[in-house]
Order: C-alpha cells, then sequence, then structure tokens
C-alpha cells in the first residue's frame, strides 16, 4: 500500500502596520548594537594613554590623559605608586607601609612594623596588591598571592610582577634577582652605581635592570633601546605594553622615552622622584 504524505501548503504570512513597524526597529536597534560605534557599546572610542609621577612629598604630576585623582601632597614619605587596570585611580605607598587610594583604586590593607617598604605591585584583577619592604619581605592585601620572600638579608629596592601575576621579582639594590612563584631567573646585576628598578617583557621571559647612573641592563628576550638620564639619578622603569620600548624616569621628574614609548608632554622639573605608573 502506497502512504500519502500531506504536506501542508505554504502561505506567505502577512503582518498589520503597527506590527511591520515594530519589526523594522527591532531590526535596526539590533544592526546597530552590532557595528562598532563606540556610542552603542559603551566603551571610549580611543584607548587613554599617559603616566603619572610621584614624587617624596606624595604630590601627583599627571600628563597625558593621566587625571589626577587626589594625592597625598605635604603629609607623606612616598616610596611608590601603582595604577588601577582602568586607568582610572592609583594606590600611593608611603615609606611606613600605608596605602593611600585614588580614583577607583580600593584599600585592601596596609601597614609595615618598624621596617621601610620600598615598592607596590598590584594584581592583574586590581583587587590586590603586594608591599615589598627593604628586608625583601613581601605583605600581601586583597586577591595577592603570596609566593615568597627574600630572605637572607636582602637590601631590596624595587618588585615587578610576572604576566600571569603568578609570580613576582625582588630586585636587590645591588642587582641581585630573587624569583617566587612563575618568576623565571635570566641573570643579574647592575655594575657600581646600585640597582633601582626592574621591568619584565610581556612575555615573561626576560626583564630590564636600572642603575642609579641611569644605565639600562638587559636579561632574557629584553632588548637594549637607548638608556641614560643625562647625569641625573635612574629612579624607575616602566616597560611599553609591546616591549619594544619604555619609559625611564630620573629623581628630578623628568621622563626619558625609549623605543616605541611615546612621550606625552614635557614634565616639569620636580624636587625628588621616586615612581611613575603608565594607564595600560
Amino acid at each position: 500500500m502506497t502512504h500519502m504524505t500531506h504536506i501542508a501548503a505554504l502561505h506567505p504570512r502577512t503582518y498589520s502596520m503597527p506590527t511591520a513597524l515594530a519589526l523594522l526597529l527591532l531590526l535596526f536597534v539590533f544592526s546597530g548594537c552590532s557595528s562598532s560605534d563606540s556610542s552603542v557599546s559603551g566603551e571610549p572610542t580611543t584607548a587613554l594613554k599617559g603616566y603619572w609621577v610621584l614624587d617624596r612629598s606624595g604630590g601627583i604630576h599627571n600628563y597625558g590623559d593621566a587625571e589626577n585623582y587626589g594625592d597625598g601632597s605635604g603629609g607623606v614619605d612616598a616610596a611608590g605608586i601603582a595604577a588601577t587596570p582602568s586607568g582610572k585611580g592609583y594606590w600611593i605607598l608611603s615609606a611606613t607601609g600605608v596605602i593611600y587610594n585614588f580614583g577607583d583604586a580600593q584599600h585592601f590593607g596596609d601597614g609595615l612594623t618598624s621596617i621601610r617598604a620600598v615598592g607596590i605591585a598590584t594584581t592583574l584583577s586590581g583587587e590586590g596588591y603586594w608591599i615589598l619592604d627593604i628586608g625583601g619581605g613581601i605583605h600581601n592585601f586583597g586577591d595577592a598571592v603570596y609566593y615568597g620572600y627574600g630572605s637572607g638579608g636582602v637590601d631590596a629596592a624595587a618588585i615587578a610582577i610576572t604576566p600571569s601575576g603568578e609570580g613576582y621579582w625582588i630586585l636587590g639594590s645591588g642587582g641581585g634577582i630573587h624569583t617566587y612563584g612563575d618568576a623565571a631567573y635570566f641573570g643579574n646585576g647592575v655594575g657600581d652605581y646600585g640597582a633601582t628598578a626592574i621591568a619584565p617583557t610581556p612575555t615573561g621571559e626576560g626583564y630590564w635592570l636600572l642603575d642609579f647612573g641611569g644605565g639600562l641592563y638587559t636579561y632574557g628576550d629584553a632588548e637594549n633601546y637607548g638608556d641614560g638620564t643625562e647625569e641625573q639619578e635612574g629612579i624607575d622603569i616602566v616597560a611599553t605594553t609591546s616591549g619594544s620600548g619604555y619609559w625611564i624616569l630620573s629623581d628630578t621628574g623628568i621622563i626619558y622615552d625609549y623605543g616605541d614609548a611615546e612621550y606625552y608632554s614635557p614634565v616639569t622639573e620636580i624636587d625628588v622622584a621616586v615612581g611613575m605608573a603608565v594607564i595600560r
């Protein structure tokens, strides 16, 4: 026996005028949301670019798109600065380990016991930070994980976080490198001037070390794009996100840009600069 399958006839669907208009409106809205127009997505059309320079008294000097969200000028013996991931806030660290938070930076804890703080580094999420003391001790707050500290009487100068956020390097004032977590060792040493700062490459497979004379020392996959601070002391170094350049800060607040590091504006000379932070 042959079975016949009945197939219903297909008829075009018609809509009333109000329904058709509503459908056209929905089509317009959805097509607009899928576009790259920043006014629909709510995101800025251009990335923020700029940096902050911190002076010894806690004063903030902002350049480029970096905004001044407040400072501790006049009453802070400042030791370091770190920016939030959004670039819309920062933490200022005092030599006594006190944290001052501005903009969208949150306070997760602070305080050291009778030892000088020398550096601060933030987690990738911006929900925590590590404070480094001059003895190499690590004080972690928020979601910052403790991976170890510079035991053995380290005269610590700076700390840098690995790209994964799961480790850090501690730089000794003599140029020694101490690795913790997933931080790898690629070499150390800065000559006779004494080390002041460290900046890792984006891959985590190398780093730059800066000395007081403004000299630069490269290890691993870090490349030398130039150095020098024109007979001023070298205080801090920050690498660009590409790793193809860096900024060097002098003790008078002057910024020296090398490689693809952008120069945002003339930096007013200040008495004593202690650190810088760059919008990422």
